[in-house]
């Protein structure tokens, strides 16, 4: 995934799966309502809604993968840095999608 493939993603099930399998190591896959899963030792768990919900996104922040986060709201925008490295910054105009698109730019700049 490239960084203008992420820069476009919309927030919604799609970036959740992405980061669920690039940022979580999780896999993910679809039950027959239509309702994406991730299979969490051994227990299927609803995919968190990492990109539209604060709860969602809280669990991002909250991994141990995030060792240092910058973070900074100006009027209608949040700003976002995972670490020091600026290729990973961002600014949306929510905090879930911020916090998602920094995560998925601080993977592809460690692959």
């Amino acid at each position: 995934m490239t960084r203008d493939e992420i820069l476009a993603m919309p927030a919604g099930r799609g970036m959740d799966v992405c980061i669920s399998e690039m940022f979580f190591k999780r896999k993910c896959h679809q039950d027959f309502l239509g309702i994406w899963i991730e299979n969490v030792a051994e227990h299927a768990h609803v995919l968190p809604r990492y990109s539209e919900t604060y709860q969602g996104a809280m669990q991002i922040i909250g991994s141990p993968d995030v060792k240092e986060l910058y973070f900074e709201k100006k009027s209608d925008e949040y700003f976002c840095m995972i670490g020091d490295n600026f290729d990973t910054a961002t600014k949306e105009k929510t905090f879930p999608l911020a916090i998602s698109r920094a995560a998925l730019l601080a993977i592809m700049e460690d692959e």
